[in-house]
């Protein structure tokens, strides 16, 4: 039953009755309105959206600390965490119509601070591992490439739960070729390129990352 202040002269009152009529306040304005049952639609495109969503968490939760990295750089100074852009960015890729197959184009660095991309990414195949070659940029005037990262994932249905797991191999040395290895699960994995740079005040940016494909051998 609702609560209320001054009963006798009913000034307010909170709560509900009977499932009948709800009342409460609204920016300290009181207010009453019809109750009604909360609603949990359960529509194909609903449930395949929060099965993204989950997927998405889950693999945020599991991501080594070079991905959760280049995310937390972007949101550095905004009013959002690291984690908020991975989930935002992977769900304007995957909640869409018609549902994906799998997730192919995984954004795995959303790029910060200016920093120049690879210029092209090619997947090469080999026994339990995929290398990954860039084509790298001229550095800017004063800045610094420290690194280039790869990473893999199993290229999965996006509404399963999260199957994992993250692979991410760093490579400092040009001309820059990643190697992917004990890619042990069997099929496509999605992947991801991106460099790390140093800039010349001393922070550091991370390029967005280039995306593909490959199955291991």
């Amino acid at each position: 039953m609702p609560k209320v202040s001054a009963p006798l002269l009913s000034f307010s009152a909170s709560g509900q009755i009977a499932k009948s009529q709800v009342y409460s306040t609204w920016k300290g304005i009181p207010y009453v309105r019809r109750y009604a049952v909360p609603a949990n639609p359960k529509t194909t495109k609903q449930m395949n959206n929060r099965g993204i969503w989950s997927m998405i968490s889950q693999s945020w939760l599991f991501a080594p600390a070079a991905i959760q990295a280049a995310f937390n750089a972007y949101a550095v100074g905004k009013p959002l965490t690291g984690r908020n852009k991975f989930v935002s960015e992977n769900q304007k890729l995957l909640a869409v119509q018609p549902t994906p197959e799998d997730i192919t184009g995984y954004v795995m660095s959303p790029g910060n601070g200016g920093a120049l991309p690879a210029t092209s990414l090619i997947v090469t195949p080999g026994a339990d591992t995929l290398t990954l070659t860039a084509t790298i940029p001229d550095a800017p005037a004063g800045w610094t490439l420290t690194k280039v990262w790869g990473a893999a994932l199993p290229n999965q249905d996006p509404t399963d739960a999260f199957q994992g797991p993250w692979t991410v191999v760093s490579d400092d040395t040009a001309p820059y070729s990643v190697a992917l290895t004990g890619l042990t699960v069997v099929g496509e994995y999605a992947v991801g390129l991106w460099i790390e740079w140093v800039k010349p005040d001393g922070s550091t940016a991370y390029s967005r990352a280039l995306t593909g494909v490959g199955t291991p051998s």
